[in-house]
């Protein structure tokens, strides 16, 4: 990859990240990981091709302010997801519970 063709790429994360924070604000998760698919391409391409650094100041700042926008909406949307994880595991919490609570109860009556 070219230094033009990974500032385009980082360009293109940051604006998948923002769309994805956006849908975070608007409890629509759905579209969140729809877009968390398509953002992992771009990583997983930066990852396998980025080349070191060519000493161009401008583009290395560029590159810096854009990991950084990344990073903060990264948190928001962590934030964002916080609430919905926690009820996310309270309903599988409660299922496991009534599962237990059928095969307890299940064992009982083929006793009776």
């Amino acid at each position: 990859m070219t230094e033009n063709q990974v500032l385009e790429t980082y360009e293109k994360i940051h604006g998948i990240v923002e769309r994805m924070a956006v849908a975070a604000r608007q409890d629509e998760w759905d579209t969140v990981i729809t877009l968390e698919h398509e953002c992992r391409r771009h990583i997983d391409r930066l990852i396998a091709n980025e080349p070191p650094p060519a000493g161009d100041v401008a583009a290395s700042r560029r590159k810096a302010g854009l990991i950084q926008q990344i990073l903060s909406y990264d948190a928001e949307i962590r934030r964002l997801a916080e609430p919905r994880l926690a009820g996310l595991e309270a309903m599988l919490e409660v299922t496991s519970n009534q599962r237990l609570l059928k095969k307890a109860y299940g064992a009982m009556a083929q006793k009776s």
